[in-house]
């Protein structure tokens, strides 16, 4: 929604590297946080309708194939959280 502000953090943790992506919104419906991943997913609720058509499931794709992970949960101070590690690879 207009207004909502977006904030991107990334630490190394070896091995992996976590990326975080957080926004103060109005967070994920409490037990939706793995079906948001789903293709096309949609919830109504609030007078409200949110789709997710298939951005995270094609970012869920992607980072699987990398070796990596990604999760969705509520920030605790608000809003959405979503988190994903990628593998380091280094070169010897």
């Amino acid at each position: 929604p207009p207004g909502v502000m977006v904030r991107l953090s990334a630490n190394m943790v070896k091995p992996d590297i976590h990326v975080v992506v957080t926004d103060n919104g109005p967070g994920i419906p409490k037990g939706e946080e793995e079906r948001i991943f789903d293709k096309f997913y949609s919830q109504e609720g609030g007078g409200m309708k949110r789709s997710g058509g298939l951005g995270l499931a094609i970012c869920r794709g992607i980072i699987h194939a990398h070796g990596g992970k990604i999760w969705a949960q509520n920030a605790p101070e608000g809003g959405a959280m979503f988190t994903f590690t990628l593998p380091i690879k280094t070169q010897e």
